[in-house]
Formats: structure tokens, sequence, C-alpha cells
């Protein structure tokens, strides 16, 4: 088959078209078409004795690129073949796109004969590319869109967090100070029950916002080195106390690993799994210790709980599961705690896992990486609360809501301390104006009026008085930055809505750490991580 009828051939099977012009005029409108293939009229609707004798410019449009059509002519004049995307237009107005490849043809002699063109129709990929545009477009705009909703949401959070917390430490306060001057048992009874349902209330509100948080995406870990010896002994001070109430034993397995994970969150999870086995654990004891696992820590806590049925092992770690509480008691949690538990693991990266034996007790893990310092720095051991006797002394309390401010100042004196109330660092710089003797303590909110904050308070404090005064932050706000903005400082920070029990402990540790005579305390050493952590909530087992 000679070579023409090849080419005929296959342009026929391809649709392709070919398309010959003459070589000259090169000014508008150019030179004109002497020949066209039949797939010319499929392509465009155009018979071929319309197009010979024409400019192919007849094709062209409104959409068409202008510097594109410059780019072949000067292509032409230089007699250099080029390759272009061109937007056309068919008989019936229809835009289509082709793919036009022009090859001058030259005789023997180097003569330039004609322009020989091939169109190929790529309307269809055009389509596809301005889809996958579209969809691309889309999908950035909806990125933005996801952007601007976990922003949303962790204003929200933080927020929420810092707001609800707020209310529930003013009627936790309150309530203290009123079940304090009850006397007649009857109403002794009704204000323990009042107790049990702020309580509840407060559990509820710490879980779902830590929950929520997660689900956002809000909270981002911040991995660091840290000492297993010093998480152990800090979880160890926070559980003991509780243990030894419920009537069980409380052991903790030494450790001096040093291990890679974000400190806050970990201890977070630990607090968790151990507030678990003691809701669970009706008799026997705890054992909190870990276990060298190749390149990894395992973090273990064991009891001697009531077990889990080996059916329902993958399902403790799901929201709201208590499967040894069918009657919802609120004194063992709501189901959360676990469920925490499990979107922190995800979050870092750790592996959790749980084996139990029904009525013999549980073993839940965290698996932790080595990090590349392989001994950790050993954490002194916080001394236990002491008994110091705080009558006589005076404090600063400083908190922007009022409510909150007047229960915290009643709490402190009816400890028999003296309170001096400030809502702003403008009324501070009031109330320091009139101290002749620098405050025994500073309790301050973390979150002040304006973009202030507790620790600008403790600071001018200190500041002011030429002395280290012991400090205390408050805060509703449960977000790990928090916690490591206090470590940053050095300050104790500890999550509202705290019971005055516990604040007197803090207190009384505090002033007990301070080495000179009142007035003149020394600041107590900052933990190694921010250890102050939200309450924890847990699930059955």
């Amino acid at each position: 088959m000679p070579i023409a009828d090849l080419l005929a051939e296959y342009f026929t099977v391809t649709g392709d078209v070919i398309m010959v012009t003459e070589t000259e005029p090169f000014a508008e409108p150019g030179p004109v078409i002497t020949y066209v293939s039949p797939a010319f009229e499929r392509l465009t609707g155009y018979p071929a004795e319309y197009a010979v004798g024409r400019s192919p410019r007849f094709l062209q449009g409104g959409g068409t690129d202008r510097a594109a059509l410059a780019r072949i002519r000067a292509a032409l004049e230089r007699r250099r073949p080029i390759r272009e995307d061109l937007l056309n237009y068919r008989r019936d107005g229809t835009p289509f796109w082709i793919e036009l490849a022009i090859h001058p043809i030259t005789d023997a002699r180097g003569r330039l004969r004609c322009f020989l063109s091939v169109l190929h129709d790529i309307t269809e990929r055009k389509r596809i590319e301005a889809m996958l545009r579209d969809a691309e477009s889309e999908a950035r705009q909806a990125r933005r869109t996801a952007e601007e909703a976990t922003l949303a949401r962790s204003r929200f959070f933080a927020a929420a967090s810092h707001d609800l917390r707020q209310p529930y430490q003013a009627i936790r306060l309150l309530h203290q100070l009123l079940a304090d001057r009850l006397v007649d048992p009857a109403h002794r009874a009704l204000a323990e029950k009042l107790g049990e349902a702020i309580q509840a209330g407060e559990s509820l509100l710490n879980v779902l916002l830590d929950v929520s948080a997660l689900e956002a995406g809000t909270i981002r870990p911040r991995m660091a080195d840290v000492a297993v010896e010093g998480l152990l002994t800090r979880l160890a001070h926070e559980m003991e106390p509780q243990a030894q109430a419920a009537g069980l034993r409380f052991r903790v397995r030494p450790c001096r690993a040093s291990v890679r994970s974000d400190p806050v969150l970990l201890q977070r999870m630990i607090s968790n799994l151990l507030s678990n086995a003691l809701r669970y654990t009706p008799s026997g004891g705890i054992l909190l210790g870990c276990r060298r696992r190749g390149g990894a820590i395992r973090i273990e806590v064991w009891d001697t709980g009531i077990g889990i049925p080996e059916e329902n092992l993958g399902d403790v770690f799901e929201d709201f599961i208590q499967l040894g509480n069918p009657e919802r008691d609120r004194s063992r949690g709501l189901g959360l705690g676990l469920a925490v538990v499990a979107r922190m693991a995800k979050l870092l990266d750790h592996r959790i896992e749980v084996r139990s034996v029904p009525g013999r007790g549980s073993m839940f893990a965290v698996t932790v990486p080595l990090s590349e310092r392989r001994g950790g720095a050993e954490v002194p051991a916080a001394p236990a609360p002491g008994k110091r006797r705080l009558e006589g002394r005076t404090a600063i309390v400083i908190d922007d809501d009022p409510i909150v401010l007047e229960s915290l100042a009643l709490v402190i004196e009816s400890w028999g301390m003296s309170a001096v109330r400030v809502v702003s660092l403008d009324e501070l710089h009031a109330a320091l104006a009139g101290v002749t003797h620098p405050p025994d303590l500073v309790l301050a909110d973390y979150r002040l009026q304006g973009d202030r904050s507790g620790s600008d308070a403790v600071e001018l404090v200190r500041s002011r008085c030429g002395t280290p005064v012991p400090a205390l932050l408050l805060t509703g706000d449960t977000h790990p930055d928090r916690l490591r903005e206090a470590a940053a400082h050095g300050y104790r920070i500890l999550h509202k809505p705290i019971h005055p029990a516990v604040l007197r402990d803090q207190v009384e540790l505090l002033l007990d750490q301070a080495t000179l005579p009142s007035g003149s305390a020394a600041v107590p050493p900052a933990p190694s991580s921010a250890a102050a952590l939200a309450s924890s909530e847990s699930t059955g087992t």
C-alpha cells in the first residue's frame, strides 16, 4: 500500500484532521487552506469546499487564545514546527479544542513548499482537565473551610472550657462553705447529696470537653524526653491517697528509663487508667510499673478488680461503655475515661493493650518508645501535703469573675487567712500600694481581663515585693498548652473546678516548700512537666 494511502487510512481511523496551507502571506489573515482531509467536516461541521481558499482563522472566536496565535505566526515566519492547544468553534457555534501540530514541508532543495497541520480533537481531555481543576479548587476550598472550622472549634472549646468551669468552681466552693456551717444531720445529708450532684456534673463537663477537643483535633502533641521515674512518682502522689481511702494497697515499681512522648498527655493517659482501676477494684490492690520491650517501655497498670470477659475486651475503649456498672452509678464515672485514653494513644502513636481475667483483675498498658537519652533525669518526689497552720497568713486572690473571686476569698478566710480581693491588674497595682509586708501567697486565675494572665499578676507581685512570693494558678482551660506555659514559668497550676480540700492541700504543700520565714517565702520548684491535670473519667473493668 502506498505511503499516502497508509497515512490516509491512519488519519481516518484516528479521526485526526490533515490540513495543508500555503506558505504565505504571514500578514493577516495568514496563509490559506489548500487541502483538508474528510475528517475535517466531521470535526468542524464545515465541508472541505468551504474551507479550501480560506484562512483557518474562520474557525477561531472570542475564546481563542491570542497569545497562542501570535506564537504560531512567529513559528511560521521562522519556518519552525510548533505545537499548540487551541480553542476553535464549529459551524453551529459550539466550542472544541484541538492540539494543533504544524510542520513546514520543504522540497529536496530546501525550499518551503507548504505547511502541513495535524488537528487532534482534545475536547474531552480539556473537559476532564477542567473537572479536575474544579475538583482541586473545591478541595482547596474544603480544606480552607475545615481549617476555619477547626480554628473556630478551638476557640469555642477554649472559651467553653473556661467559661463553663467558672460557675462550677463557685458552686463547689460555696457548697463547701455551706456544708461546713450545717449542724443538723438532715441538712448535712442534703448537702452531701448536693455535693454528689455537683461532682457528677463536674465529671461530665470535664470528660466531654476533653473528648470534644480530641475529636476536633485542637490538641497537638509536643514530644519531649520524659523521665519515667518522675512520671510514676507524680502519679503515685496523685493516686495513693485515693487508694488508701478505698482500703486498697498501692504499689509503684521504679523505672529509670526515659521515653519520648508528650509529658502532659502521657500523664493524663496513665492517670485515667489508674482512676479506672480504683473505681473497679473493690478489694486488693493496684500496681503501677513498667517493662522494657525492645526499643520501648510498656507502662502497666495492674489491678485485682472485677475483670473483663474476653468477648468484651474490644469494647472497653468505646464511648460510654461501662461493663461493670449496669446501674450507671455515677461514682464509677461516665464510661469515657478509656475512650479518652484511646484517642490520646492514637494522637501520640502509642500502643495500648488490655488483658483481663474475670474475677481476678486486669492489666492495661501503654507502650512508649524509648528516647535517645536512655537514662531519664530523676525527678524528686514532691513531699506529701503538710499540716501547716494557715491562721494569720495573707493571700492575694485574683480572679476576673466576681462570684468566683468572692467564693475563693471566703474559703481562704475560712482557713483563718486574710484574703485581698483583686479582679484586675489595675486593682492589683492599687492593692500592692497599701501592702506593708509581702503576702504569703498569690492565688490567681490564669486568664484575666484583656490579654493579661495570672503569670503577669504573679510577676507584678514579686517585682513590687522584691521576693519570690509562692503562687498557685487556677485555670478553667485544660488545653495542654496552658499546662506547658505554666510549667515554663515555674508555676504550679490547678484546674477548676477544684475541691476546697484539694486546694488547701496544695496551699499547705506550697507553703511547706517555702524555705524562708513567712512573708519572704521561696518559690516552690516547678514540676518537671505540668502535672496538674483535669479530672479523669473511666470505663469499668
